[in-house]
C-alpha cells in the first residue's frame, strides 16, 4: 500500500492531453485541411498535443499519412501547439494513454461508432459523443478527457465559434503558390467556386445533376458579382469541379474561367484513384491545390456550401467568406448545413 501510495509516477511520452483527428477514405483535401485547423485550434486551447494523418485517403496512399502534409503543403504550426502527422504517432500516442488509463472520447457518426475501435484497439473503452450533440463538443466538455479521436467528422459551428483563434496549420507548398500566381497574377480579384460533383453524392447538397442546379449557378454567380462590385474589384475569377460550371459562372458574372486543363470528368475520389501512375496522380493533386491556393488569394470568396472554400478562407481573413445556399441565403465562415 505504502509503495503503491510513493510510488514515482509513470514517464509520460506525450502531454496530458491529445487530440486526433483521423479522417477516412471519403474526405477530400478541403474536409481535411478545414477540420485539421479547427481540431488543432482545439488542441491549442486545451494545451494539447495535436495529430493528424492522412493515410487511407485517395490523397496519401502511403501506410504512414504523412506524405501528403509533407509533398504539397508546409507546416505553420502556431506558438503552444505541439503537432504530429502519421499514423504511427497516433498508435504510440493510444498505446501510452492506454497505459496510463486515460479518459478517452470518440467524436463520431453513430452509424460509424465502431470503426475507430477496429482500426485502434485502446478505443474500445472510449466514451462516445455523437457529431450532432453541440454541448457535448465545447472546449470546457471536451476538457474533461485526455484523449480526444475525432473520427472523420467535421467540426461543426457550435465549436467553432468558441475557438478563441483558428490558424491554419499547413500553408501551401511556395511551387503551389508559385504555379497560382502564374495562373492568376491579378493581386486583386474576387473567386468564385461552386462544386459540380459529376456524378459524386455529396451528401444532400444541390449538385449539378439537380434540375434545381441551373437556378442555384444563378444564385451564387449573382452574390459573387454583387460582391465584386461592392468591393470595388474589376476582376473575378471562376473555378469548378468541372469545367463547364466554371464557364457558365464566367459568363454570369462577367469573369474568367481557369483552364479545363486537369479538371475531373468524373467523381472527386475515382477522379485521384483512377490516374494511371503517380506522377498523374501528383499532377492532378496538384492542380487541386493550385485551385484551392487561387481561392486563397483572392480579396473575397464566394461559393456553394463546399469545404473546399472554408479551406481556402484560413489562409486570410476568415471573414471573406461568403456561402451562398440553394434558397439564396448566405453564411460564413464555419457554417455548415445540416442533413
Amino acid at each position: 500500500m505504502l509503495r503503491a501510495l510513493f510510488a514515482k509516477p509513470k514517464a509520460r511520452a506525450y502531454r496530458t492531453k491529445v487530440v486526433i483527428y483521423r479522417p477516412v477514405s471519403a474526405v477530400g483535401i478541403g474536409h481535411l485541411l478545414f477540420s485539421t485547423a479547427i481540431y488543432g485550434a482545439l488542441a491549442r486551447e486545451l494545451g494539447a498535443r495535436f495529430i493528424v494523418t492522412a493515410r487511407g485517403t485517395v490523397f496519401d496512399d502511403t501506410d504512414d499519412g504523412g506524405a501528403f502534409f509533407s509533398r504539397f503543403l508546409v507546416p505553420e504550426i502556431p506558438k503552444g501547439l505541439d503537432l504530429a502527422t502519421g499514423h504511427q504517432a497516433i498508435r504510440d500516442a493510444l498505446a501510452a494513454a492506454q497505459t496510463d488509463e486515460d479518459d478517452m472520447v470518440v467524436i463520431g457518426r453513430q452509424d460509424g461508432r465502431q470503426r475507430p475501435a477496429r482500426e485502434f484497439g485502446p478505443l474500445r473503452n472510449a466514451d462516445f459523443i455523437d457529431r450532432w450533440d453541440e454541448p457535448a463538443l465545447t472546449p470546457d466538455a471536451l476538457g474533461q478527457y485526455d484523449m480526444i479521436y475525432a473520427d472523420s467528422v467535421v467540426p461543426e459551428i457550435g465549436l467553432t465559434r468558441l475557438l478563441s483563434d483558428i490558424p491554419p496549420l499547413f500553408r501551401p507548398h511556395p511551387r503551389i503558390v508559385a504555379l497560382a500566381k502564374a495562373t492568376v497574377p491579378e493581386e486583386d480579384y474576387v473567386a468564385v467556386h461552386l462544386r459540380h460533383g459529376n456524378g459524386e453524392h455529396l451528401h444532400g447538397r444541390t449538385e449539378g445533376s439537380d434540375p434545381a442546379f441551373t437556378a442555384y449557378l444563378e444564385k451564387v454567380a449573382d452574390t459573387a458579382r454583387a460582391a465584386a462590385e461592392a468591393a470595388g474589384v474589376r476582376h473575378v475569377v471562376c473555378l469548378s469541379d468541372n469545367h463547364d460550371t466554371a464557364q457558365r459562372l464566367a459568363e454570369l458574372t462577367g469573369g474568367r474561367a481557369l483552364s479545363p486543363d486537369d479538371l475531373p470528368t468524373q467523381d472527386f475520389r475515382a477522379f485521384l484513384r483512377d490516374s494511371g501512375s503517380s506522377d498523374e496522380q501528383e499532377a492532378r493533386l496538384t492542380r487541386i491545390l493550385v485551385d484551392i491556393t487561387i481561392l486563397a488569394r483572392a480579396r473575397r470568396i464566394v461559393g456553394g456550401h463546399s469545404l473546399f472554400c472554408h479551406a481556402a478562407a484560413l489562409w486570410g481573413d476568415l471573414d471573406r467568406l461568403t456561402l451562398v445556399s440553394p434558397d439564396g441565403t448566405t453564411a460564413t465562415f464555419g457554417e455548415l448545413p445540416r442533413p
